[in-house]
């Protein structure tokens, strides 16, 4: 009876917690760690990109752009700040590069995905 109880508890947590996971990501927020929340719907366009990049949303949550090769290698670090949503990218090669986007305190706000061509 005590294990009955114990597995149906153990599931009850499981579906609880991908439950509120998965509630906060189809909801395109992400709760930071002071209680507020942050939208994740970014836009980075064009894509692919030839000579620059700009974001759709970019506000004060924004503090620092940061552009990896897809192997990981950070390849450009980028002061972000109110109002400033075009990026100059003619440096980079060629190729795939993500695209993550800080708070001021060093926290992700997200991750995209963009073609250099």
């Amino acid at each position: 009876m005590k294990q009955a109880l114990l597995i149906i508890s153990f599931l009850f947590f499981l579906i609880t917690a991908h439950g509120q996971s998965s509630s906060a990501w189809a909801s395109g927020n992400v709760i930071a760690q002071d209680g507020m929340s942050t939208k994740t719907d970014l836009k980075i366009y064009p894509n692919p990109a030839t000579d620059y990049i700009e974001f759709n949303n970019v506000d004060a949550s924004v503090g620092e752009v940061i552009v990896y090769n897809v192997v990981g290698k950070l390849m450009m670090k980028l002061s972000a700040f109110e109002g400033k949503n075009r990026y100059d990218i003619t440096e980079l090669p060629k190729g795939m590069y993500l695209i993550q986007m800080l708070d001021p305190k060093s926290s992700v706000i997200t991750t995209k995905r963009i073609n250099k061509r």
